[in-house]
């Protein structure tokens, strides 16, 4: 679910990883909000750690969850070829 978020956020708000994967990205938060704003606040990241992140994610999904129908399988494996 993280990775189809923030690979929604990143087509919407920001160019694509082909137009500069070194620009700024959409705030990459990986850890729960602690109720600080000081410390929640994250500033936008670059758009190749987002992208990485949203690869990582799809490869654990790939890896960890025996319960994917081939259906699914074959979407992920198309998302990880189609935008990185």
């Amino acid at each position: 679910m993280r990775a189809f978020a923030y690979h929604n956020l990143v087509r919407q708000y920001r160019k694509t990883y082909r137009l500069g994967h070194d620009g700024p990205g959409v705030p990459l938060v990986l850890e729960p909000p602690v109720g600080d704003p000081e410390i929640d606040s994250k500033p936008a990241g670059k758009l190749s750690d987002v992208f990485k992140q949203i690869t990582d994610d799809l490869n654990w999904a790939i890896e960890n969850l025996e319960v994917f129908s081939a259906l699914l399988r074959v979407w992920l494996t198309k998302m990880l070829q189609k935008d990185c």
